[in-house]
Formats: C-alpha cells, structure tokens, sequence
C-alpha cells in the first residue's frame, strides 16, 4: 500500500523545518552576538550559496511541494531577503505555519496530479522533470528539500556549531525513541 502523499509530505517537511529552527538556535547559542557575522555568509565551498540561501530554498521547496501536487494556482510568495540567524529561524515557523494549512484531503486527492518543472539554471538546465505528484515528491521535493537541510546542517558543524546526529535525526525518530531499559 502506498504511503498517503500527506503522510509523506507535511510532517517530514515539518519535522526538517523543525530541525532546521533547532540546529540554527544551536548557532546563536554557540556564537552569541557574533551569529551574523560569522554564520550568514558561511558557504561549504566558494562556488556554494550561502547558509541563507539553502534555508530559504528548504522552505520554498516545501511551500512549492504543496502547489505541485494538490495542483491549487499559487502560494504565498515571500522575498529571500533574511540577513540574520533569528530571520531565518522565523522563516521555518512561517513555514510550518503554512503547512499546517494543508489537510490530509488536499495532499491525498492530488497523486496523480501531472508536475512539469523546466530547469532554466543550475546542472539540470535544458531539460525538464515531468512527473505525477507522487513521482514528483519521492524523486525531486524531498531530495531537494534533504539536501539543503543537510547542506545547512555541514556549514554549521564546519563551522563549529557542536551538531549531532541526534540534532537531525531526533524530530525524525523522537517519538519513537523508548528508554534501552524498557526494551529487554
């Protein structure tokens, strides 16, 4: 039985948002004022964006994940314009917000929705992602979304931010986790 497209969306976008907001708190922990200075223009590598930019497309992948396969016209559309680590954070709540819009019955009704997207930049310039909306999500909106979150997750950890991988996976697996104790 195939997993339900809500089931297989909202929450995982959520709970990535989620790890997103956590693992950025952890930065202004560790930095305190300095945050700004020190993490904003961060980039894994020079020709990378930087941190900002992989928050702001996590999040707009998501919010266009919901466009695409309930099929609705348009979503709200906010400028990329976040300058500190705290405008960021409030960028996943908003976010979350706009997911918790969505119900089951939006996301569930729209599998066989037909998705295009023509790819005018980047590596896959030229060529276009045809797809139904189950096709869609498993193959390009999580992919995407996973690797922007892990993205901003390595520039912190190269950063010095003190990550885990508890801090990624934990709002994953939390609610599954059970004492070692109570296992035996």
């Amino acid at each position: 039985m195939a997993t339900p497209l809500y089931d297989a969306s909202v929450p995982v976008f959520k709970n990535g948002l989620n790890v997103l907001k956590n693992i950025l708190t952890k930065a202004i922990e560790h930095y305190g004022a300095k945050t700004t200075e020190e993490i904003i223009k961060a980039t894994l590598i020079e020709d990378m964006l930087p941190l900002p930019a992989h928050v702001q497309v996590a999040s707009n992948i998501a919010k266009a994940s919901m466009v695409r396969v309930t099929g609705i016209s348009s979503i709200e559309s906010w400028p990329d314009n976040e300058d500190t680590v705290e405008k960021l954070i409030e960028r996943c709540e908003k976010t979350i917000a706009l997911l918790d819009t969505f119900t089951p019955d939006q996301l569930n009704s729209g599998t066989e929705n037909r998705v295009r997207i023509d790819f005018r930049a980047g590596e896959m310039k030229g060529n276009s992602l045809d797809a139904n909306a189950q096709e869609y999500l498993y193959s390009y909106g999580l992919p995407f979304f996973f690797f922007h979150l892990q993205v901003v997750y390595s520039i912190l950890r190269m950063k010095g931010v003190p990550l885990g991988s508890a801090d990624f996976l934990k709002p994953y697996v939390g609610r599954h986790l059970v004492p070692t104790a109570s296992l035996s």
